[in-house]
């Protein structure tokens, strides 16, 4: 397992190399950013009439 830090700290091959993919690891740029966005709230007006 501790081949791995190595094969990434090594500049010619990194984590986006086909060596790192062979060993069964996800590449970085194939990586989800784990960025979620909720869905935006619609805000519907409030009618003055039906408030009252």
């Amino acid at each position: 397992m501790h081949y791995v830090y190595l094969l990434r700290s090594d500049p010619a091959h990194g984590e986006d190399s086909p060596l790192y993919r062979a060993m069964g690891f996800v590449p970085k740029s194939e990586r989800a950013s784990g960025l979620i966005r909720p869905p935006a709230e619609q805000k519907t007006p409030v009618n003055e009439e039906t408030a009252a």
